[in-house]
């Protein structure tokens, strides 16, 4: 039998129709990639709007919070990365005392300025990005208002600022929805994730982008107040509750939805507590609110509101206002010439 050789065309319609294979094969592990990061098909607006009922019957209302304008915050979010709020406020306001003016910290020294934040998580990374980040700033906003945003959208937004230097999507949300530019961005950090995770919005091992993604579509008609309200309302039940070496499911306010709850050797007893205290998804809001408040009649105690502390340094004034309880506190500054900081209420 006589085999004949292959022409020209014949392996060029070889070799094409292997790479057509190959990218079949590259789209199909990709797109499992994807999806195994996805959320689960619960995550819709209403059923984040009953988790934030619910944790609101354990924790209250939140208490009007003090805005910084952008720069300010975004100077903040940088150096609180993995910091206990109440170090990284300390940290931002010796920062801004001793370099009072933008211009002062683009021009200050690492070490300068690591020395200031010492006592925050990697200091010197942070230093170094709050450098370089206000100098790339300075060369097209000189005068560092960043105000210009929220002429933006929001995705055009956080893209602008996830290109300084040690700006991730923790940091660029913040900016945009902590700040007085007030934008629809939630900010998910190491508490909001984990809690997202284990209630089951997103997978176990989905990133802050997945998240934020997945979150976002089903918040998209809330306002950036509303969301400002479930990331602080989050990071309370994951700070408290649901924390990262130990989840006390038995005093989750929504324990009775949560994957994680159930799939817990005590899932009959949470489930049993939920009916007969009125958790339950179909039970109403005022009805959850009670019970919540008889199973848990400390939580009172939190959502009591702290008197402000206002600390004076030369002609700028440090203004502390505390969030659920001691220790939980967001600064803010006020210049004689210029407010660095508003008062809002949620």
């Amino acid at each position: 039998m006589i085999h004949s050789r292959p022409n020209t065309v014949q392996l060029l319609l070889a070799e094409t129709l292997s790479r057509g294979i190959l990218r079949l094969v590259m789209f199909f592990f990709c797109s499992c990639s994807v999806s195994m990061q996805m959320g689960f098909d619960l995550g819709t607006g209403d059923d984040v709007a009953l988790m934030r009922d619910q944790i609101t019957g354990q924790f209250g209302s939140c208490l009007p919070v003090l805005r910084l304008e952008p720069m300010a915050q975004l100077v903040n979010s940088l150096i609180s990365s993995r910091t206990r709020d109440a170090v990284s406020s300390a940290a931002f306001e010796r920062l801004i005392c001793a370099y009072p003016q933008w211009p002062d910290l683009a021009a200050a020294t690492v070490d300068d300025v690591q020395r200031t934040i010492a006592d925050v998580t990697f200091p010197d990374v942070k230093a170094r990005h709050l450098g370089e980040t206000l100098r790339r700033i300075a060369v097209c906003h000189p005068d560092f208002d960043l105000s210009f945003l929220s002429s933006l959208s929001v995705t055009d937004a956080l893209r602008w600022l996830e290109q300084l230097p040690g700006v991730g999507r923790k940091v660029s949300t913040s900016t945009l929805n902590f700040s007085t530019l007030c934008l629809p961005a939630f900010v998910i950090d190491t508490h909001i994730l984990r809690v997202l995770r284990r209630f089951g919005f997103v997978s176990p091992n989905a990133e802050t982008r997945i998240a934020y993604e997945t979150m976002m579509t089903a918040m998209a008609d809330w306002r950036a107040t509303d969301l400002l309200e479930l990331h602080v309302l989050l990071k309370r039940l994951g700070q408290t509750i649901c924390r990262s070496n130990q989840a006390f499911c038995r005093r989750c306010p929504v324990s009775r939805n949560c994957k994680a709850a159930k799939s817990a050797d005590n899932a009959a007893e949470i489930a049993s507590v939920a009916a007969e205290t009125g958790l339950g998804k179909t039970a109403s809001a005022d009805k959850r609110s009670a019970a919540a408040k008889a199973l848990f009649p400390s939580s009172s105690n939190i959502a009591r509101q702290s008197p402000r502390q206002s600390i004076s340094f030369g002609n700028r004034t440090i203004f502390t206002r505390r969030l659920f309880q001691p220790g939980h506190e967001r600064a803010g500054i006020a210049a004689r010439h210029g407010n660095l900081i508003h008062r809002s209420s949620l």
